[in-house]
């Protein structure tokens, strides 16, 4: 397969197995964005390292594959809204189970059309 010789391709694919390990791999923001850091920081020690060898290193294509599954991972965990403080989930009401009463006021009536009735 000539598509698979593609870096792009191959991070790519890193990057959504880091999106689907993380739904199943419990991980806060804080310890996903530490792990990332310091497997960037290996990249790029190991990038300046063999940089003037001019030599193929197998230590800096897998630190790259693991960094950008570790920012999968962190991509989803930053985008997830339970993490945010103004999440409804984190509401006294919501915690203890019990039933909350949203009560809805109608404002203004639209103008129907064929289709529904507003």
């Amino acid at each position: 397969m000539k598509l698979l010789q593609f870096p792009i391709i191959k991070l790519t694919i890193c990057l959504v197995i880091g999106i689907i390990l993380s739904r199943y791999v419990a991980a806060s923001i804080l310890h996903a964005s530490i792990i990332t850091l310091l497997l960037f920081i290996g990249l790029l020690i190991t990038y300046l390292l063999s940089k003037p060898l001019f030599t193929k290193n197998i230590w800096f294509g897998l630190l790259a594959f693991l960094t950008v599954i570790s920012i999968g991972v962190l991509v989803v965990n930053i985008h997830d809204q339970r993490n945010f403080k103004n999440h409804y989930s984190h509401f006294k009401n919501f915690k203890n189970g019990s039933e909350s009463f949203i009560t809805l006021k109608i404002t203004e009536v639209l103008k129907p059309n064929i289709y529904n009735d507003k």
